[in-house]
């Protein structure tokens, strides 16, 4: 796996909004705010990795929904473990 794709900034983010979002790519793009083309890439190769896939939306067929598979969540939830901690350590810098 390459570990240093992880230690940007975008596909953290994108795994941990997932957690609680099955969505799609433009709503994805404007939460971890980068541009769409660059949002895909890095949706693409989270799916390559297996950390994510997507489906056709039911209700509206011209849609893609994102949703993370089950090693992805697990990844997901680690990365908001990683951001809850790094939160609570600036907090503490400022006391």
């Amino acid at each position: 796996m390459k570990y240093d794709f992880f230690m940007r900034k975008f596909p953290a983010e994108i795994l941990v909004f997932l957690l609680n979002n099955s969505t799609y790519s433009t709503k994805v793009s404007k939460q971890v705010n980068a541009t769409f083309s660059h949002t895909a890439k890095v949706i693409t190769q989270l799916e390559e990795m297996k950390f994510l896939e997507k489906s056709i939306d039911q209700r509206n067929k011209r849609r893609v929904l994102l949703t993370l598979t089950p090693k992805g969540r697990k990844l997901a939830e680690y990365f908001r473990k990683v951001k809850g901690i790094l939160n609570e350590l600036d907090g503490a810098d400022e006391s």
